[in-house]
This record gives C-alpha cells, sequence and structure tokens, in this order.
C-alpha cells in the first residue's frame, strides 16, 4: 500500500468524520482530502516529482500533516526537521536532502531568511503565515488545483516515503531513508497493538518531525478514521484542557510532557476519555507513571524505538516492574519484531548471542527497517547486516521476558579494563536523596586509563564528595565498587558538552 492511498481509502469509509482539529479550525476526512489533493497537485505543477523532495519546518499543525500527504499522494519524499535545528544544521539538512520544497512556520522567519542564500536547492518557499515578504502563503496553495488524486502508477513501495534527520550524539544530522512499505507495516503493526479504532481522538503533544508521532499516532490514527487533535506548543493546563474539550483517547508524549502534567494535576479537567497514554524517548520516573494510570487512565505504555526501525521497538505496559537503580525496563519486543542481543565486539554477528542475563548489543529484525542513511554507505554498513540493524544500545533479556536498557556502546567508559555503562551510575546517583541531576563520564587517568568522573547538581548544598562515597560504599547494593565516581564535581546545571 503506498501512504498516500491510507487518506483516499479513509476519506471514503469515513468522509465526514473529523480528520483534523486545530484551534476553531475542523477538517473532515473529505474536505481534508481535497485540500490535501489540491496541494499536491499544485506543487507537480511547481516542478515536484516522484522522488522530489518536501521539506518540512513546522510545529504539530493541520498544515504539516498536510504537507506529508501531500508529498506521498505524489510519490515526493517528505523531509520533516527539527524546528530548533542550529542553522548550521538546517542548512545542512536541507542541501544533503537536496529539498526543492521548504515550508515552514511564520514565527521561524527571519532564521530561514537568514540563511535562504544558502539554501541553494529551495526553489519554492512556504510560510503558514499570510505575509507575501516571507514566503508565498501555503494557505493559497492549490486554491485553483484540482480536487482529484494525482496519478501514483510508477510509485513502489519500495520507494522512499520520508527521510527523517537523527539528533545525533556527535557530528551531522544523519538522513535516515524509509519507504513506503516500511512506514505501512508500521502503522499496520500500530493499529493492531494499540488497538486504535475509528472513535479514537488522537491528541498530538510530540512533535511529528520525530518518528515517534508521525509515524506511530498520526497514520495509524488516519488508517482507523480517527480525529486528530493537533497542539503546536505544548502547555499542561491546554493539553488537560484538550483532554476535556476534545473528549481525547489516546496521546503520546515524552516523559518531559507528563511530568509537567503531572506537577500542573488533573483536578477539576475531566479525562475519563482517556484510554491510552504513550511514552518514548526516556524512562518515565516511577511517581509520574503512577500518576498517569490513576488519575489519567489505567493504561500507559513507555515504548522505544529508533528512527531507524520505522518507529517502536519494544514496549513496557503499566504491570512492568519499576525501573531499578542500574538499568531501566523496556518491556516485550514490539508486534512484528524480533529483538536479539548480541556479543559487544564490532565484529560479532547475528549468531554470537549472549545468555539470559547477560548484557549484549540490541539487534533488530523486522519488515520496518530504514533503507539506510543517505549517502553515508559506510554509516549504512555498520548499522545494516542483512536483515539484521544493529543498535549501539546495551541491554539484557530479564527472567521475566523483558528486557533491560543499559546505555549507549559508544559511552562505554573503560576502567581498569572493566567496562562501566555512564546511565548506571547516573541512575545509582540519582537514587542519593541530595542529588537533585548528575552526568558521568570518563577522563583519562594514568593508573585505571580512564576514571569515572561525576558532575552533580546539588539538591542540598551541604551535599559533599565524601556523602556521595560513602553512600555508595555503604548504602547502595546494586552497583559493584570499581563503578564508583572517582571523582566528583558540584555544579549549578549540567554541562552541555557532556
Amino acid at each position: 500500500m503506498l501512504l498516500g492511498r491510507i487518506l483516499d481509502q479513509t476519506a471514503t469509509r469515513w468522509p465526514d468524520t473529523d480528520a483534523m482539529v486545530q484551534g476553531d479550525r475542523r477538517l473532515t476526512y473529505d474536505q481534508w482530502n481535497r485540500r490535501v489533493d489540491r496541494v499536491a497537485n499544485a506543487l507537480a505543477d511547481s516542478g515536484v516529482e516522484a522522488g522530489g523532495r518536501v521539506g518540512i519546518l513546522t510545529r504539530n499543525r493541520v498544515e504539516q500533516a498536510t504537507a506529508y500527504f501531500a508529498a506521498q499522494k505524489l510519490g515526493a519524499v517528505a523531509v520533516p526537521m527539527n524546528f530548533r535545528l542550529s542553522l548550521d544544521d538546517l542548512v545542512h539538512v536541507v542541501t544533503t536532502a537536496e529539498t526543492s520544497v521548504l515550508l515552514y512556520d511564520e514565527e521561524l522567519a527571519d532564521r530561514v531568511a537568514s540563511v535562504r542564500s544558502e539554501l541553494s536547492p529551495v526553489e519554492h518557499y512556504f510560510s503558514t503565515g499570510d505575509d507575501p515578504d516571507l514566503g508565498d502563503p501555503f494557505a493559497t496553495l492549490g486554491a485553483d488545483a484540482p480536487a482529484t488524486t494525482p496519478d501514483d502508477g510508477d510509485v513502489a513501495p519500495t520507494d522512499l516515503a520520508v527521510m527523517m534527520h537523527t539528533s545525533g550524539t556527535t557530528g551531522r544530522p544523519k538522513l535516515v531513508e524509509t519507504d513506503h512499505r516500511s512506514v505501512w507495516a508500521n502503522a499496520m503493526a500500530c493499529l493492531a497493538e494499540f488497538d486504535f479504532r475509528h472513535t479514537d481522538r488522537s491528541l498530538h503533544v510530540a512533535p511529528m518531525f520525530h518518528s515517534a508521532d508521525y509515524l506511530n499516532v498520526l497514520l495509524p490514527s488516519v488508517l482507523a478514521g480517527a480525529a486528530n487533535v493537533m497542539q503546536p506548543r505544548f502547555d499542561p493546563e491546554r493539553t488537560l484542557d484538550l483532554f476535556e474539550s476534545e473528549s481525547i483517547t489516546l496521546t503520546l508524549g515524552v516523559p518531559t510532557h507528563l511530568k509537567r502534567l503531572k506537577d500542573a494535576g488533573a483536578d477539576g479537567y475531566d479525562c475519563s476519555s482517556l484510554r491510552l497514554v504513550m511514552s518514548s524517548g526516556a524512562p518515565v520516573p516511577d511517581d509520574v507513571a503512577d500518576w498517569i494510570t490513576t488519575e489519567l487512565c489505567h493504561d500507559h505504555y513507555n515504548v522505544y524505538g529508533l528512527t531507524e526501525t520505522t518507529g517502536f521497538v519494544t514496549l513496557r505496559d503499566s504491570t512492568a516492574p519499576a525501573a531499578r537503580p542500574n538499568d531501566y525496563c523496556i518491556g516485550k519486543p514490539f508486534l512484528n519484531v524480533d529483538v536479539r542481543l548480541i556479543e559487544l565486539a564490532d565484529d560479532a554477528r547475528p549468531t554470537d548471542t549472549v545468555e539470559r542475563g547477560d548484557r549484549g548489543r540490541l539487534i533488530v529484525r523486522a519488515p520496518k527497517l530504514m533503507h539506510g542513511y543517505y549517502e553515508q554507505p559506510e554509516k549504512t554498513d555498520e548499522t545494516l547486516h542483512g536483515e539484521w540493524l544493529y543498535t549501539n544500545d546495551v541491554a539484557l533479556l530479564g527472567e521475566d521476558g523483558r528486557y533491560y536498557m543499559f546505555d549507549r556502546i559508544d559511552n562505554v567508559v573503560i576502567s581498569g579494563g572493566e567496562n562501566v555503562y555512564p546511565l548506571e551510575v547516573e541512575r545509582t546517583l540519582r537514587t542519593h536523596p541530595d542529588v537533585a541531576d548528575c552526568a558521568v563520564t570518563g577522563e583519562p587517568d594514568d593508573d585505571l586509563g580512564e576514571r569515572v568522573v561525576a558532575y552533580v547538581v546539588p539538591a542540598d548544598e551541604s551535599l559533599t564528595a565524601d556523602a556521595i562515597d560513602s553512600y555508595w560504599l555503604d548504602e547502595q547494593t546494586a552497583v559493584a565498587d570499581y563503578k564508583r565516581p572517582r571523582a566528583i564535581h558540584f555544579v549549578d546545571e549540567l554541562p552541555d558538552d557532556l
């Protein structure tokens, strides 16, 4: 199935159902489908062909979703971008992807204008505003174009549909190539795993330039004929109000969103329509997870996935055990996903598996993996090994059949010949009642090769390094002594370069 046909099919089945809601704007599936067709035909008239690149630099809004689907109907490639990208990275993504069309939020006009001379591939600029000096208004694009579905006869399921950039831990963002078939397979798995329904009303809180919301919430919602409520900016009170006023049934957020909802409190709001809350990007603190299942809805899934896997890999439901100090539970494999743990050596093969309870590199096999990294064949070869995708994540399989995450391979500190994972040390330090936050890294050491160093934000100014050392040696029992920080630096906030 080609992605553009999803919207055609849904508009035929449920033409009068709410499709897009943003503030006072409401479009039924029939209205939205016609709007998408007009935009697609207008883009075709401007020179966008199958395989062409449509850049999208916006917050969650109707225009963003419209541009996504217009590109898919043409067989073009949607290139969503984080509106927080540095200007250098923005130029890098636009030029590397050879983006010929750029839709951007009106509020980003000054940033786009400042680098416009460097965006050489872009031939057409469209703004979500109505000031022609900022770019052609997207609202008028396709006003005179036919509301008929473009011919996609030359588009194949294995053709690229989306290029999303990774956030990256080092260097420039990488562009992940994903085809129609992979996105479709992921959407169908989400439809079944989370029981998306025609009666659902999905609130889009997490930014749709990331894979989590676009691939795992928007697309299955459209498949099911569910309503999509857009929230361009997260505000906890506004979110709680939308839960009530729009009878929201499901949403996905990052742990920060959920913590802020908890801090705001749901008293005075009717959230009884909610049936599912999803979270991704990091573990959710236990007190926040407990609040979700007692105050918002019974079902809460924390999911682990990658842009390279076109969405989710594992999910942890609300019955899973709490995170332990030295790891956190990422749950069981997602529908139609194989997960395996192999030895940590660079040359380890998919058959070099580790014993249950031992740490290993997490690798993934599924019908929804990326094609590769655009114009980075060496990086692609490092990640894709036949039908398996090698992540850089270290995990173990517990006796309960759930996977537990430790850290990233490239974060490891080798101290005295022993592997120390900073994330494990950080989780242990945060169990100290007077540690507000911390970050752990390694630094050269003449004796150990590397020593473990912690940067600690104290919750109590009287906290000392000796107190932390004593706590580690005398009170915590989960993590070995050789992983103990050998140097502790107290800071008001964490350094940006850790």
